[in-house]
């Protein structure tokens, strides 16, 4: 039985889903180390690093960069999260896992 199944526009299918996956789980411990050099707090590390790795797996350019490029995407999105995180925990007290 063969399944047709149609992909729209700017959608994955699931080889290139996968495949994002797959790389993106090769970024996690850059990204995550970025994040916990800034923030030294595990906690307030682990929130920016999975904020930021969201970020980057719907950042469409980010497939087709270098790896040179990469890692720079990879620490800008890091910082920036990082720094919302700081500045989320500084006005409330506490971090967002959200966005």
């Amino acid at each position: 039985m063969e399944r047709n199944i149609t992909v729209r526009e700017g959608e994955l299918d699931m080889s290139d889903y996968k495949n994002r996956i797959d790389r993106l789980k090769s970024l996690e411990v850059l990204c995550y180390s970025f994040c916990i050099h800034l923030l030294t707090e595990e906690r307030l590390a682990l929130s920016a690093a999975k904020l930021a790795l969201l970020d980057l797996f719907q950042d469409e350019q980010l497939w087709v960069l270098d790896n040179k490029e990469r890692v720079k995407r990879v620490r800008q999105r890091s910082v920036a999260r990082a720094l919302e995180q700081l500045a989320l925990r500084k006005k409330t007290g506490s971090v967002s896992v959200t966005g």
